[in-house]
């Protein structure tokens, strides 16, 4: 099936494999971003979904892309997890790495 999800690319499917594994090993000193990138219905959220499921509830947290940009304390959020992870558009990417600016924020007082 894995095969079949990858188009025939013999490499996709290693990949895959590597990025489980690397979540599976709680003392992996290299820390790494991994993007699945593209169209609908390729099962990127469903590799994703085993992924969770695997390493249970515990080892899982969700912190989004902009809080880590623009919160110093935001990755505080992904310590002690084997796995982050967090959905995002491609346009939104795009947007962030052209430049748009930081929300802004209220302040307290």
């Amino acid at each position: 099936m894995l095969s079949e999800l990858m188009e025939g690319d013999s490499e996709r499917p290693a990949v895959l494999q590597e990025l489980a594994g690397a979540c599976l090993d709680p003392w992996l000193t290299v820390k790494f971003f991994a993007a699945l990138v593209g169209e609908g219905d390729n099962e990127k959220t469903v590799f994703l979904t085993v992924l969770r499921a695997l390493l249970g509830i515990a080892n899982n947290s969700a912190v989004s892309l902009d809080a880590i940009a623009w919160d110093k304390f935001a990755m505080f959020g992904m310590f002690g997890y084997l796995l982050t992870s967090t959905l995002l558009k491609l346009e939104r990417l795009k947007a962030r790495r052209e430049g748009e600016s930081a929300p802004r924020r209220q302040s307290p007082m």
